[in-house]
Protein backbone atom coordinates (compact mmCIF):
# COMPACT_ATOMS: atom_id res chain seq x y z
CA UNK A 1 0.00 0.00 0.00
CA UNK A 2 1.24 3.39 -1.36
CA UNK A 3 -0.44 5.49 1.56
CA UNK A 4 1.37 4.30 4.35
CA UNK A 5 5.37 4.69 4.27
CA UNK A 6 7.37 1.61 5.57
CA UNK A 7 9.53 2.37 8.53
CA UNK A 8 12.78 1.62 7.22
CA UNK A 9 12.26 3.54 4.14
CA UNK A 10 15.50 5.74 3.50
CA UNK A 11 13.09 9.37 3.64
CA UNK A 12 11.82 8.65 6.75
CA UNK A 13 12.80 11.50 8.41
CA UNK A 14 11.56 13.80 5.63
CA UNK A 15 8.17 12.38 5.79
CA UNK A 16 7.25 15.72 7.83
CA UNK A 17 9.40 18.09 7.16
CA UNK A 18 6.93 20.74 7.50
CA UNK A 19 6.12 20.11 10.98
CA UNK A 20 7.60 22.23 14.34
CA UNK A 21 8.38 20.15 17.45
CA UNK A 22 7.60 22.80 20.07
CA UNK A 23 8.55 19.83 22.89
CA UNK A 24 12.53 20.80 21.84
CA UNK A 25 14.06 21.99 25.24
CA UNK A 26 17.47 21.52 24.00
CA UNK A 27 17.97 25.01 22.80
CA UNK A 28 17.51 26.79 26.50
CA UNK A 29 19.87 27.90 28.52
CA UNK A 30 20.28 25.79 31.80
CA UNK A 31 19.05 27.54 35.51
CA UNK A 32 21.31 27.80 38.20
CA UNK A 33 19.59 27.98 41.52
CA UNK A 34 19.73 31.57 43.72
CA UNK A 35 20.49 30.99 47.31
CA UNK A 36 18.08 32.17 49.83
CA UNK A 37 19.07 35.67 51.89
CA UNK A 38 17.10 34.90 54.92
CA UNK A 39 19.03 34.87 58.16
CA UNK A 40 19.12 31.52 59.10
CA UNK A 41 19.28 30.75 63.10
CA UNK A 42 20.72 27.72 64.93
CA UNK A 43 17.85 25.87 66.83
CA UNK A 44 18.85 26.74 71.07
CA UNK A 45 19.90 23.56 73.13
CA UNK A 46 17.34 22.52 75.26
CA UNK A 47 18.21 21.96 79.44
CA UNK A 48 19.56 18.97 80.55
CA UNK A 49 16.34 17.74 82.47
CA UNK A 50 15.54 14.07 83.80
CA UNK A 51 12.23 13.76 83.95
CA UNK A 52 10.29 11.33 86.51
CA UNK A 53 8.96 8.34 85.06
CA UNK A 54 4.93 8.11 85.67
CA UNK A 55 4.07 6.29 89.12
CA UNK A 56 1.94 3.30 88.47
CA UNK A 57 -0.37 2.37 91.64
CA UNK A 58 -0.56 -1.21 92.07
CA UNK A 59 -4.27 -2.58 91.09
CA UNK A 60 -5.50 -4.34 94.20
CA UNK A 61 -7.05 -8.00 92.56
CA UNK A 62 -10.04 -9.74 93.47
CA UNK A 63 -9.51 -12.83 95.41
CA UNK A 64 -10.98 -15.87 93.47
CA UNK A 65 -12.99 -18.40 95.17
CA UNK A 66 -11.27 -21.43 95.16
CA UNK A 67 -13.42 -24.30 93.67
CA UNK A 68 -13.22 -27.79 95.91
CA UNK A 69 -10.94 -30.15 93.99
CA UNK A 70 -12.53 -33.72 92.83
CA UNK A 71 -11.72 -36.72 93.73
CA UNK A 72 -10.20 -38.91 90.88
CA UNK A 73 -9.91 -42.44 91.19
CA UNK A 74 -6.12 -43.58 92.07
CA UNK A 75 -4.62 -45.13 89.44
CA UNK A 76 -3.10 -48.24 89.93
CA UNK A 77 -0.24 -48.55 87.41
CA UNK A 78 1.73 -44.86 87.60
CA UNK A 79 2.95 -43.09 84.94
CA UNK A 80 7.06 -42.32 84.62
CA UNK A 81 8.30 -40.42 87.25
CA UNK A 82 10.10 -38.14 84.13
CA UNK A 83 7.52 -37.51 81.79
CA UNK A 84 9.91 -36.02 79.08
CA UNK A 85 11.48 -39.40 79.09
CA UNK A 86 10.87 -41.52 76.11
CA UNK A 87 10.25 -45.28 76.32
CA UNK A 88 10.22 -47.16 73.38
CA UNK A 89 6.97 -48.80 72.44
CA UNK A 90 7.58 -51.81 70.50
CA UNK A 91 5.20 -53.89 68.11
CA UNK A 92 6.18 -56.82 66.10
CA UNK A 93 3.98 -59.78 64.50
CA UNK A 94 4.02 -63.36 66.15
CA UNK A 95 3.20 -66.16 63.39
CA UNK A 96 0.54 -68.72 64.75
CA UNK A 97 -0.19 -72.24 62.49
CA UNK A 98 -2.68 -75.23 63.36
CA UNK A 99 -2.43 -78.52 60.97
CA UNK A 100 -6.15 -80.49 62.12
CA UNK A 101 -8.28 -79.50 59.05
CA UNK A 102 -11.58 -78.89 61.48
CA UNK A 103 -12.14 -74.91 60.27
CA UNK A 104 -15.62 -74.29 60.35
CA UNK A 105 -17.98 -72.61 62.81
CA UNK A 106 -15.54 -70.09 64.98
CA UNK A 107 -12.63 -72.22 64.06
CA UNK A 108 -12.65 -70.41 60.94
CA UNK A 109 -10.01 -68.17 62.26
CA UNK A 110 -7.99 -70.87 61.76
CA UNK A 111 -7.93 -70.54 57.64
CA UNK A 112 -5.59 -69.29 55.36
CA UNK A 113 -6.87 -69.64 52.34
CA UNK A 114 -10.00 -67.29 52.48
CA UNK A 115 -9.29 -65.06 55.68
CA UNK A 116 -6.93 -63.49 57.67
CA UNK A 117 -6.71 -63.57 61.03
CA UNK A 118 -4.84 -60.79 63.41
CA UNK A 119 -5.02 -60.95 67.54
CA UNK A 120 -3.81 -57.93 69.41
CA UNK A 121 -2.11 -58.66 72.64
CA UNK A 122 -2.46 -55.88 75.25
CA UNK A 123 0.44 -55.06 77.78
CA UNK A 124 -1.26 -54.45 81.08
CA UNK A 125 1.14 -55.58 83.56
CA UNK A 126 4.47 -53.53 84.45
CA UNK A 127 7.59 -55.30 83.69
CA UNK A 128 10.87 -54.77 85.57
CA UNK A 129 12.41 -53.27 82.02
CA UNK A 130 11.09 -49.92 80.04
CA UNK A 131 10.83 -51.66 77.06
CA UNK A 132 7.09 -52.35 75.76
CA UNK A 133 6.71 -55.07 73.41
CA UNK A 134 3.25 -55.82 71.91
CA UNK A 135 2.25 -58.23 69.78
CA UNK A 136 0.26 -58.95 66.86
CA UNK A 137 -0.53 -62.93 66.07
CA UNK A 138 -1.68 -63.57 62.64
CA UNK A 139 -1.63 -66.71 60.34
CA UNK A 140 -0.21 -64.62 57.51
CA UNK A 141 3.31 -65.67 56.71
CA UNK A 142 3.95 -62.32 54.64
CA UNK A 143 4.02 -60.16 57.79
CA UNK A 144 7.27 -58.80 58.92
CA UNK A 145 8.13 -59.92 62.15
CA UNK A 146 10.50 -57.14 62.85
CA UNK A 147 9.76 -55.37 65.75
CA UNK A 148 9.24 -51.05 65.10
CA UNK A 149 9.31 -49.02 67.84
CA UNK A 150 6.49 -46.35 68.21
CA UNK A 151 6.60 -43.05 70.57
CA UNK A 152 5.85 -43.22 74.00
CA UNK A 153 6.34 -41.31 77.64
CA UNK A 154 4.60 -43.50 79.50
CA UNK A 155 5.58 -46.85 81.92
CA UNK A 156 2.58 -48.30 80.87
CA UNK A 157 0.41 -47.00 78.26
CA UNK A 158 -3.66 -47.03 78.35
CA UNK A 159 -5.32 -49.98 76.35
CA UNK A 160 -6.38 -47.19 74.00
CA UNK A 161 -2.78 -46.24 73.37
CA UNK A 162 -1.81 -49.53 73.20
CA UNK A 163 -4.49 -50.59 70.48
CA UNK A 164 -4.14 -47.21 68.36
CA UNK A 165 -0.75 -48.13 67.69
CA UNK A 166 -1.07 -52.02 67.00
CA UNK A 167 -4.03 -51.04 64.50
CA UNK A 168 -1.55 -48.35 63.02
CA UNK A 169 1.26 -51.04 63.00
CA UNK A 170 -1.45 -53.13 60.82
CA UNK A 171 -2.06 -50.91 58.43
CA UNK A 172 1.36 -49.49 57.65
CA UNK A 173 1.85 -53.54 56.91
CA UNK A 174 -0.89 -54.58 54.79
CA UNK A 175 -1.05 -53.66 51.13
CA UNK A 176 -4.86 -54.13 49.87
CA UNK A 177 -7.13 -51.49 52.44
CA UNK A 178 -6.42 -48.63 50.77
CA UNK A 179 -5.88 -45.46 52.76
CA UNK A 180 -9.77 -44.60 52.51
CA UNK A 181 -11.10 -46.55 53.91
CA UNK A 182 -8.42 -47.24 56.94
CA UNK A 183 -9.31 -43.32 57.85
CA UNK A 184 -12.56 -44.42 57.76
CA UNK A 185 -12.64 -47.59 59.77
CA UNK A 186 -10.06 -46.75 62.40
CA UNK A 187 -11.84 -45.89 64.86
CA UNK A 188 -14.58 -48.29 64.45
CA UNK A 189 -12.10 -51.00 64.60
CA UNK A 190 -10.49 -50.03 67.23
CA UNK A 191 -13.65 -49.35 69.79
CA UNK A 192 -14.77 -52.94 68.62
CA UNK A 193 -11.49 -54.24 69.88
CA UNK A 194 -11.86 -52.69 73.19
CA UNK A 195 -15.25 -54.08 73.79
CA UNK A 196 -14.37 -57.27 72.66
CA UNK A 197 -11.59 -57.13 75.16
CA UNK A 198 -14.06 -56.40 78.10
CA UNK A 199 -16.28 -59.14 76.97
CA UNK A 200 -13.54 -61.82 76.91
CA UNK A 201 -12.00 -60.52 80.55
CA UNK A 202 -15.40 -59.91 81.96
CA UNK A 203 -16.39 -63.63 80.97
CA UNK A 204 -13.26 -65.19 81.72
CA UNK A 205 -13.02 -64.15 84.88
CA UNK A 206 -16.86 -65.27 86.02
CA UNK A 207 -17.44 -68.03 88.11
CA UNK A 208 -20.11 -69.38 86.91
CA UNK A 209 -20.56 -72.91 85.42
CA UNK A 210 -22.65 -72.11 82.48
CA UNK A 211 -21.38 -73.42 79.48
CA UNK A 212 -21.77 -70.55 76.98
CA UNK A 213 -19.38 -68.94 74.76
CA UNK A 214 -18.29 -65.30 74.18
CA UNK A 215 -16.16 -65.49 71.38
CA UNK A 216 -12.76 -63.36 70.88
CA UNK A 217 -12.94 -62.06 67.47
CA UNK A 218 -15.57 -60.89 65.16
CA UNK A 219 -15.58 -60.57 61.27
CA UNK A 220 -14.42 -57.45 58.93
CA UNK A 221 -14.85 -57.52 55.09
CA UNK A 222 -13.49 -55.08 52.54
CA UNK A 223 -14.29 -56.78 48.88
CA UNK A 224 -12.91 -59.98 48.57
CA UNK A 225 -10.77 -59.34 51.59
CA UNK A 226 -11.94 -61.10 54.45
CA UNK A 227 -9.91 -60.35 58.07
CA UNK A 228 -10.79 -61.55 61.94
CA UNK A 229 -9.62 -59.27 64.21
CA UNK A 230 -9.65 -59.91 68.13
CA UNK A 231 -8.00 -60.27 71.44
CA UNK A 232 -5.57 -62.96 71.83
CA UNK A 233 -6.11 -65.33 74.49
CA UNK A 234 -3.86 -68.35 74.91
CA UNK A 235 -4.99 -72.14 75.03
CA UNK A 236 -2.75 -72.84 78.04
CA UNK A 237 -3.58 -76.60 77.18
CA UNK A 238 -0.66 -78.88 78.81
CA UNK A 239 -0.04 -81.30 75.57
CA UNK A 240 3.30 -83.42 74.91
CA UNK A 241 4.80 -83.82 71.37
CA UNK A 242 4.76 -87.93 70.77
CA UNK A 243 8.13 -89.28 69.52
CA UNK A 244 10.19 -86.52 71.02
CA UNK A 245 10.23 -85.72 74.61
CA UNK A 246 7.88 -86.93 78.05
CA UNK A 247 8.17 -82.71 79.03
CA UNK A 248 4.51 -81.11 78.90
CA UNK A 249 4.36 -77.85 76.97
CA UNK A 250 1.91 -74.83 77.02
CA UNK A 251 -0.26 -74.47 74.30
CA UNK A 252 -0.14 -70.45 73.43
CA UNK A 253 -2.26 -70.83 70.25
CA UNK A 254 -4.93 -68.34 70.28
CA UNK A 255 -8.19 -69.37 71.10
CA UNK A 256 -11.66 -68.61 68.96
CA UNK A 257 -14.05 -69.02 72.44
CA UNK A 258 -13.69 -68.26 75.84
CA UNK A 259 -15.87 -69.59 78.85
CA UNK A 260 -16.05 -68.86 82.36
CA UNK A 261 -13.52 -70.23 85.19
CA UNK A 262 -10.89 -69.58 82.41
CA UNK A 263 -11.89 -72.38 80.46
CA UNK A 264 -11.08 -72.18 76.37
CA UNK A 265 -9.45 -74.84 74.05
CA UNK A 266 -7.66 -74.18 70.53
CA UNK A 267 -8.56 -76.18 67.36
CA UNK A 268 -6.05 -78.76 68.77
CA UNK A 269 -7.15 -79.53 72.08
CA UNK A 270 -11.26 -78.97 71.69
CA UNK A 271 -12.18 -82.71 71.44
CA UNK A 272 -10.30 -83.27 74.60
CA UNK A 273 -11.75 -79.93 76.05
CA UNK A 274 -15.72 -81.00 75.25
CA UNK A 275 -15.02 -84.21 76.74
CA UNK A 276 -13.04 -83.70 80.39
CA UNK A 277 -13.28 -79.96 81.15
CA UNK A 278 -16.97 -78.92 80.04
CA UNK A 279 -19.46 -79.58 82.39
CA UNK A 280 -21.79 -81.81 81.93
CA UNK A 281 -25.49 -82.22 83.25
CA UNK A 282 -26.51 -85.47 84.34
CA UNK A 283 -29.29 -87.58 82.45
CA UNK A 284 -30.49 -88.94 85.84
CA UNK A 285 -33.95 -87.04 86.89
CA UNK A 286 -33.19 -84.47 89.77
CA UNK A 287 -35.65 -83.96 92.60
CA UNK A 288 -35.66 -80.10 93.67
CA UNK A 289 -36.12 -79.24 97.63
CA UNK A 290 -39.52 -79.58 97.63
CA UNK A 291 -38.80 -83.08 96.54
CA UNK A 292 -40.67 -82.93 93.23
CA UNK A 293 -38.47 -85.37 90.13
CA UNK A 294 -38.48 -82.84 87.33
CA UNK A 295 -38.82 -86.07 84.26
CA UNK A 296 -41.71 -86.37 82.23
CA UNK A 297 -43.98 -88.48 84.05
CA UNK A 298 -44.37 -85.65 86.75
CA UNK A 299 -45.29 -83.06 83.99
CA UNK A 300 -47.48 -85.71 81.99
CA UNK A 301 -49.48 -86.33 85.37
CA UNK A 302 -49.65 -82.28 86.03
CA UNK A 303 -52.00 -81.79 82.71
CA UNK A 304 -53.92 -84.50 83.65
CA UNK A 305 -54.51 -82.38 86.76
CA UNK A 306 -54.83 -79.05 84.98
CA UNK A 307 -57.76 -80.75 82.43
CA UNK A 308 -59.41 -83.14 85.19
CA UNK A 309 -59.96 -79.61 87.67
CA UNK A 310 -61.00 -77.44 84.74
CA UNK A 311 -57.98 -74.98 85.85
CA UNK A 312 -57.80 -71.88 84.67
CA UNK A 313 -54.51 -69.74 84.12
CA UNK A 314 -55.17 -66.00 83.91
CA UNK A 315 -52.45 -64.60 81.37
CA UNK A 316 -51.89 -60.53 80.53
CA UNK A 317 -49.65 -59.67 77.33
CA UNK A 318 -47.97 -55.85 78.13
CA UNK A 319 -47.12 -55.93 74.29
CA UNK A 320 -50.61 -55.93 73.05
CA UNK A 321 -52.41 -54.63 75.86
CA UNK A 322 -54.62 -57.85 76.41
CA UNK A 323 -55.71 -60.56 78.73
CA UNK A 324 -56.98 -63.93 78.28
CA UNK A 325 -57.37 -67.38 80.53
CA UNK A 326 -55.85 -70.21 79.11
CA UNK A 327 -57.53 -73.99 79.94
CA UNK A 328 -56.76 -76.96 78.48
CA UNK A 329 -59.80 -78.94 76.50
CA UNK A 330 -59.28 -82.96 75.65
CA UNK A 331 -60.45 -83.62 72.16
CA UNK A 332 -61.86 -86.76 71.38
CA UNK A 333 -61.01 -89.31 68.55
CA UNK A 334 -63.88 -87.79 65.75
CA UNK A 335 -62.16 -84.12 66.08
CA UNK A 336 -58.81 -85.18 65.29
CA UNK A 337 -59.55 -87.57 62.48
CA UNK A 338 -61.89 -85.49 60.75
CA UNK A 339 -61.62 -82.55 61.26
CA UNK A 340 -57.60 -82.63 61.98
CA UNK A 341 -57.92 -80.24 65.47
CA UNK A 342 -54.19 -81.33 67.13
CA UNK A 343 -53.57 -78.82 69.93
CA UNK A 344 -54.96 -79.85 72.55
CA UNK A 345 -54.58 -75.86 74.62
CA UNK A 346 -57.48 -73.49 73.66
CA UNK A 347 -57.48 -70.18 75.08
CA UNK A 348 -60.36 -67.59 75.95
CA UNK A 349 -60.61 -64.04 76.38
CA UNK A 350 -61.92 -62.45 78.87
CA UNK A 351 -61.26 -58.85 78.16
CA UNK A 352 -59.61 -56.41 75.76
CA UNK A 353 -58.68 -53.11 76.80
CA UNK A 354 -60.47 -50.94 74.43
CA UNK A 355 -57.93 -47.92 75.42
CA UNK A 356 -54.66 -49.83 74.14
CA UNK A 357 -56.08 -49.74 70.72
CA UNK A 358 -56.10 -47.13 67.93
CA UNK A 359 -57.49 -47.71 64.28
CA UNK A 360 -54.66 -49.24 62.66
CA UNK A 361 -54.76 -52.39 60.17
CA UNK A 362 -52.72 -54.33 62.82
CA UNK A 363 -55.29 -53.95 65.57
CA UNK A 364 -58.14 -54.69 63.53
CA UNK A 365 -55.63 -58.29 62.80
CA UNK A 366 -55.31 -58.91 66.15
CA UNK A 367 -59.15 -58.75 67.22
CA UNK A 368 -60.26 -60.88 64.58
CA UNK A 369 -57.46 -63.27 65.25
CA UNK A 370 -58.94 -63.39 69.00
CA UNK A 371 -62.38 -63.26 67.62
CA UNK A 372 -61.30 -66.44 65.64
CA UNK A 373 -59.90 -68.99 68.24
CA UNK A 374 -62.95 -67.91 71.06
CA UNK A 375 -65.67 -69.21 68.33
Amino acid sequence: MSGFPRADAADFRDIYSGYENKNDFSNLPLITPIPSRAPVTPPTPLKDTISSPPVILPIEKKKRKKRPRLLRPIRTIEKSSSPGKNNPLKISFSKFHVTLPRRSGYNRIYEIRRSRSFFFELDDHPQNTNDIHLKIHTNDYHMNTKPISYNNTSTIPNAKYQMSCMLTHFFSSQRVLPRRIQQKYFNYIRDKLLARHLMVYSHDHSNTERNRITKTFFYFTYKRYRFHFGIYTPCQQSFIHPGFSSTPHICNIPVPFVMSKHRRACVMHQRQFFSDILHHKSKDPVSNPDGIVNSKAFHANLIYDRWKGRTKKSVFSNRLGISYQEAIHARDVQSVLEYGVTPVCHPAVNKVPCFCYMCSQRNINILAWFSSITT
